[in-house]
């Protein structure tokens, strides 16, 4: 008899575990978001439904329980119980948030690229380093201030993935049109090198990304030279005179003007370099 009652005592348990289970499912199931509607993008073969449902299936989106729904304004996505809402312009999904929602951003825009024909997380090793400050991607935009972050990227255009190009360490002259490489010194890294003469108005320009700093406390000096390697025009700013503006990068503009338009038509070539020496 006491036998027959503790089956029957297992097989309530067991029974009401089962219900309980089979509630929660439905409960679950039950609170997935579903989209409202359907939202397309202008001038590509994807909607705001195809990059929010690329995310779900995520690595990234798994792991934090992550869940989403597209409205008329945008895509809500909520991981690990907080919300996210990324706002459409037409163009730009944008969004304000604290630094919880960079990996967030990081792994929507990856999700982005990937329907642009990117491979499975090709595209997080570019994503890093923009986040970094190493680099500056078009298409991307991120700025902080104080504990708020903005985070946006434009959907109607494929991103260009970073590749590794050729890294130069110390000073080296180089041909005005030599600009497909990267500086390294004293922990900055330097990009996006780009110099133009411009003979309407005798400017000399000089114009890059510096990043892998928090800070900036080094000298920066451009040189010019004649095609001989013969010093022409030369000029030292400061890195702490520049504004980053929030951005996780100094973008770096040297104007040089030159009056004598023989010295002018000299130039031939350039160089730089960093020095200590910072407020």
């Amino acid at each position: 008899m006491k036998k027959v009652n503790i089956l029957l005592i297992i097989l309530i348990i067991v029974g009401v575990a089962i219900c309980i289970t089979f509630i929660v499912l439905l409960q679950n199931k039950k609170e997935r978001l579903v989209d409202e509607t359907v939202i397309k993008i202008n001038n590509v073969d994807f909607t705001l439904n195809d990059i929010k449902q690329v995310f779900l299936q995520s690595d990234f989106a798994i792991e934090n329980k992550c869940d989403g729904q597209v409205y008329d304004a945008g895509i809500k996505i909520i991981c690990n119980k907080k919300n996210y809402d990324f706002v459409f312009n037409d163009y730009e999904l944008q969004i304000s948030t604290d630094e919880s929602g960079k990996d967030v951003y990081k792994y929507l825009v990856n999700s982005v690229e990937e329907l642009f024909g990117y491979k499975k997380d090709e595209f997080i090793d570019t994503l890093d380093r923009y986040l970094n400050g190493e680099i500056y991607v078009q298409g991307l935009n991120y700025k902080k201030n104080a504990n708020e972050y903005m985070f946006g990227v434009d959907v109607t255009q494929k991103l260009n993935k970073y590749v590794e190009i050729n890294k130069i360490e110390k000073e080296t002259i180089k041909d005005i049109s030599d600009i497909n490489y990267e500086f390294e010194q004293l922990d900055y890294k330097i990009s996006n090198i780009e110099v133009i003469k411009d003979d309407y108005i005798n400017f000399l320009t000089f114009s890059a990304i510096i990043g892998g700093q928090k800070s900036y406390n080094a000298n920066f000096t451009i040189n010019y030279y004649d095609i001989d390697d013969n010093l022409v025009a030369t000029k030292t700013v400061n890195l702490n005179d520049y504004d980053t503006f929030g951005y996780p990068y100094l973008g770096l503009v040297i104007n040089i003007e030159l009056n004598n338009d023989i010295e002018f038509n000299k130039v031939s070539k350039y160089s730089f370099y960093l020095s200590e020496g910072g407020k």
